[in-house]
């Protein structure tokens, strides 16, 4: 009885979050001392995303307000070893996220290329439809012309990435010439627009 009279809100807040009990989660939140939540934001923020779960993590990042994009983009990174990182990093996006510089953004598209496979074209054209431009995901284009990633080139052309010639030196003609027409393509559906 005593140990539930004492028990913190940091650790009600992350019972509700096990027993997926988002009412609970809320209201608790909503009482939750600011600066026991600010001490205990990242154990709680990591947790949301391990336990994909996006509606809790929005809740949490509405309450703290995180402007660090340097915090967003690790939370983006850990976001991207999860199953299913789509939904958190739709909410991480929203929540700032997508103000990230070229430079982080190149960290995290070079991650989703290297580490996501099966979904990185969504999950890039997620990043691109929060505003994040991909012209600074250089790797991501690099990573497409050393490994002659016809899909992904195509998307990130067609995502508005600027290709030189050079950049394509080290691909093989045929993939070169691919290259060429998807860019040449994209620029004639631009000049109709």
């Amino acid at each position: 009885m005593l140990s539930k009279l004492f028990k913190s809100n940091i650790d009600r807040l992350k019972k509700a979050l096990l027993k997926e009990d988002l009412k609970g989660f809320r209201e608790i939140l909503n009482r939750v001392d600011p600066a026991d939540l600010s001490a205990a934001s990242t154990q709680l923020i990591e947790a949301t995303i391990n336990e994909s779960a996006p509606d809790y993590l929005e809740l949490l990042l509405q309450k703290l307000q995180i402007a660090d994009t340097e915090t967003l983009l690790n939370y983006g990174l850990l976001a991207c070893t999860t199953e299913q990182p789509t939904k958190t990093l739709r909410v991480l996006l929203k929540e700032g996220l997508n103000r990230i510089s070229n430079q982080q953004l190149n960290q995290l598209s070079t991650f989703i290329v290297n580490n996501r496979e099966s979904d990185r074209m969504a999950l890039l054209s997620l990043v691109s439809q929060h505003g994040c431009d991909l012209n600074g995901a250089t790797e991501a284009a690099i990573f497409a012309v050393k490994n002659e990633d016809r899909e992904l080139i195509k998307f990130l052309i067609e995502s508005g990435v600027k290709l030189n010639e050079q950049q394509l030196t080290e691909a093989s003609e045929t993939f070169q010439s691919y290259a060429s027409r998807i860019m040449a393509d994209k620029t004639l559906r631009d000049s109709w627009l």
